[in-house]
C-alpha cells in the first residue's frame, strides 16, 4: 500500500471520531446549557424558545465545523494532542458548570461571588483546569504508547453529552411550557385573565400641576456614589436642591422584593412565593393608593418577574398598563449569542467569568419586543433602550398631577460605553460608565422639568433598589448602604447637600407625601425630612439567600450603618423551598 493510500485510509478512520469530538463542546455550550437555563428560568425570559434555539443550533454547527477543520487534517501526533485538548475542554466546561462554581450559580450579569471567593479558591479552580487539560496532553504525548487516548477522548465526549443532556431532558419532562410560545404561555389556563404589560405610554410626560419622579438605579451602592464624587463629580451637577443621604440602608438586598418595597413600603411575607406575593402587594398599600386618591396619575416603568408578575394584577389606577397584543424578537442571532454568553459564564473558570459577566436576563429580554393594545411598546429596564426612548422623544405636558417611577439596570453591570455602544467581552467594565449613563437618563427628565418650569415644585427621589450584593448564598460580612438622593418640593437651587442622618427606604414614602402636602398615614413612619443628623435610629435589613433552599437573615442596625459592628443578626429563617418560582 502506497504512502498516499495509507494517508487516505487514515483520514477515513478519523471522520466519525472527529465529528463526535467536534460537536461535543459546541453542543454543550451553544444548545444544551442554553436550553436548560431557559427552561429553569422560563418566567424570567420574555421570549419563546423559537426566538433563539434554531440560531443556537446554527452557531453550534459553525463552531463544530471550525473545530473539525482545525483538527482533522493535522499530522497524527498533532491530531491526537488536539483531540485531547478539545475533549478535556468539554469535560472541564461540564464539570465547572455542574460542580465547581463555588456558589456562583446565578445568571450572568449578577457576577456574584468575587468578594466571597478567596484568591486561593480562584487559583485552585484554575489549577484544576490546567491539571486536567495539561495532564491529558502530557499523557497523550509521553505515556500513551498504545494509543489509548483516542478511545478515552471518545468516551469523554460521549459521557459529557449524555450527562449534560440530562439537565434539559429533566426540564422538558417536568415543564410542559418550555415549547409553548411566549404569547400562549402567558394566557391563564382557566382564561380568567389576559396577559397585560407595562408599556412606554406616558414615559415622557411631565405635569404642569404637580410631579413626583422616583428613579431606581439598580444596585446603586453608596460606595459607587462616593467613587463618582471623587472621580467624576460632574455626574451630580444636575441635582439642584437635592440632599444625598450617605447612611441610607435599603430594606432588601435584591431586586425582588426590593422594587416592590420601594413602591409599596410593604415587607415581604416569606410564607408566600414570589408570584403570590407580587400579585397581592400592590393592591394593599398606603403609598401609590394615597397618591391616586389625591389625584395623581400613576405610571410605573419597571421589569416583570422581579417587580411584578403580570400587569393584569396591578391596581386599576396604574395608567400605562395595556393588554399585550404582539411579540417579536428583534435580532435572533444576537439573542442566541446572549444565551450562549450566559452559558459561557456558567462554564468558564471562576477567574475568567468577568469576560461573560455583563450579559444578563435583561440583556436577552431587550431583544424581545412586546406591544400593547394601546400601541406602545413594553418598557424595558435595559439602559440603551430607556435612553433611546426618552432622548429621542419630545416630552408631553399634562394638567393632571403625575407620579412616575422609572427603573433602569444601572449599576447591575456595564453593558454600554458612554456613546451607547455595546462594550462586548473585552470592553471597559468600569461601573462608573453605567452610573454616568444612568444619570444621563435622569438628567433628561430633570431638564424637561426645568424647561417646563415645574422643577422647583417637583418631588424627586433617586436611589437604588439595593446595594451591590456580595453573594447569593451566605450571611453578610460587611455593611450594605444604598445611595439615596431626595429633593423635596420648593427646595432651593443649591448644590447637593450631604447628610449623615441614619435613614432607610422605610423613610422615603413619608417624605414624598410630606413634600406633596399630603397627610402621612401612621403606617409609613417617620419622614427623611424629620430625622436629624445626630439622631440615633434603629433600622432593619432583610438579607435573602437563594439556592435550592431559601434563607432570610434579619439585621438590626443601631448607629452608623457604615460600621459593621453596629449590624446585629437578630433573626434567621430557613425554608426548604425555592421562592423565585
Amino acid at each position: 500500500m502506497s504512502k498516499q493510500t495509507k494517508q487516505k485510509v487514515s483520514l477515513k478512520k478519523r471522520v466519525l471520531p472527529t465529528i463526535l469530538l467536534s460537536v461535543t463542546l459546541p453542543l454543550v455550550l451553544c444548545v444544551l446549557i442554553p436550553l436548560e437555563i431557559y427552561g429553569n428560568n422560563l418566567e424570567e425570559f420574555m421570549f419563546s424558545l423559537s426566538g433563539f434555539l434554531p440560531m443556537c443550533f446554527l452557531f453550534a454547527l459553525l463552531l463544530s465545523a471550525v473545530i473539525f477543520a482545525g483538527v482533522f487534517f493535522l499530522p497524527q501526533n498533532g491530531y491526537r494532542v488536539a483531540c485531547t485538548v478539545v475533549a478535556t475542554l468539554a469535560l472541564m466546561a461540564f464539570l465547572q458548570g455542574t460542580y465547581l462554581n463555588a456558589g456562583m450559580s446565578s445568571l450572568a450579569g449578577d457576577n456574584l461571588g468575587d468578594k466571597t471567593i478567596s484568591v486561593f479558591s480562584k487559583v485552585l479552580n484554575l489549577v484544576i483546569w490546567i491539571v486536567v487539560i495539561g495532564g491529558g496532553v502530557v499523557f497523550t504525548t509521553l505515556f500513551d504508547k498504545k494509543n489509548l487516548s483516542g478511545v478515552i477522548t471518545l468516551v469523554i465526549c460521549a459521557v459529557v453529552i449524555i450527562a449534560q443532556a440530562m439537565g434539559p431532558v429533566v426540564v422538558i419532562m417536568t415543564n410542559n411550557q418550555v415549547f409553548t410560545p411566549k404569547e400562549d404561555r402567558l394566557v391563564s389556563e382557566d382564561a380568567s385573565y389576559v396577559h397585560n404589560i407595562l408599556t412606554k405610554e406616558n414615559l415622557t410626560t411631565v405635569s404642569t400641576s404637580g410631579n413626583v419622579f422616583y428613579f431606581c438605579i439598580d444596585r446603586f451602592d453608596q460606595l459607587y456614589a462616593e467613587q463618582a464624587l471623587e472621580e467624576c463629580p460632574e455626574v451630580f451637577d444636575c441635582l439642584d436642591g437635592f440632599t444625598s443621604y450617605t447612611d441610607n440602608i435599603s430594606l432588601y438586598g435584591h431586586t425582588f422584593p426590593g422594587v416592590s418595597n420601594l413602591l409599596t413600603s410593604k415587607k415581604y411575607n416569606t410564607e408566600l412565593r414570589r408570584g403570590e406575593f407580587l400579585d397581592e402587594v400592590y393592591n394593599q398599600n398606603d403609598t401609590l393608593q394615597v397618591l391616586a386618591q389625591n389625584g395623581y396619575k400613576i405610571n410605573l416603568f419597571t421589569q416583570p418577574y422581579y417587580a411584578y408578575t403580570d400587569a393584569y394584577f396591578l391596581p386599576d389606577y396604574v395608567e400605562n398598563v395595556a393588554e399585550a397584543k404582539s411579540y417579536e424578537v428583534k435580532n435572533k442571532p444576537l439573542l442566541a449569542l446572549n444565551m450562549i454568553g450566559i452559558s459561557a459564564y456558567r462554564c468558564l473558570p471562576i477567574i475568567a467569568k468577568p469576560l461573560a459577566g455583563t450579559i444578563s436576563s435583561a440583556t436577552c429580554n431587550n431583544q424581545a419586543e412586546s406591544f400593547g393594545a394601546n400601541g406602545f411598546e413594553e418598557f424595558s429596564t435595559d439602559m440603551k433602550n430607556a435612553w433611546e426612548s426618552i432622548s429621542q422623544t419630545t416630552f408631553n405636558s399634562t394638567g393632571d398631577k403625575n407620579f412616575t417611577f422609572v427603573h433602569v439596570e444601572g449599576c447591575h453591570g456595564v453593558d454600554y460605553d458612554e456613546e451607547w455602544n455595546s462594550v462586548g467581552v473585552f470592553g471597559d467594565k468600569d461601573i462608573m460608565i453605567s452610573l454616568k449613563n444612568s444619570f444621563k437618563i435622569i438628567n433628561v427628565y430633570l431638564q424637561a422639568m426645568k424647561d417646563a418650569g415645574v422643577y422647583d415644585d417637583a418631588t424627586i427621589v433617586i436611589t437604588g433598589d439595593h446595594a451591590t450584593p456580595v453573594n447569593d448564598h451566605a450571611k453578610l460580612g460587611e455593611p450594605s448602604r444604598t445611595a439615596l438622593f431626595f429633593k423635596p418640593s420648593s427646595a432651593n437651587h443649591d448644590e447637593v447637600k450631604y447628610s449623615n442622618a441614619q435613614v432607610s427606604h422605610d423613610n422615603v414614602w413619608a417624605a414624598i407625601l410630606q413634600s406633596e402636602g399630603i397627610d402621612v398615614p401612621l403606617s409609613l413612619g417617620k419622614s427623611l425630612l424629620q430625622i436629624g443628623e445626630n439622631e440615633q435610629t434603629t433600622r432593619y435589613y432583610y438579607w435573602h439567600t437563594y439556592g435550592l433552599t431559601f434563607s432570610e437573615y434579619v439585621y438590626e442596625i443601631k448607629g452608623s450603618g457604615k460600621d459593621f459592628a453596629n449590624w446585629q443578626l437578630v433573626d434567621e429563617k430557613h425554608f426548604d423551598r425555592f421562592i423565585m418560582d
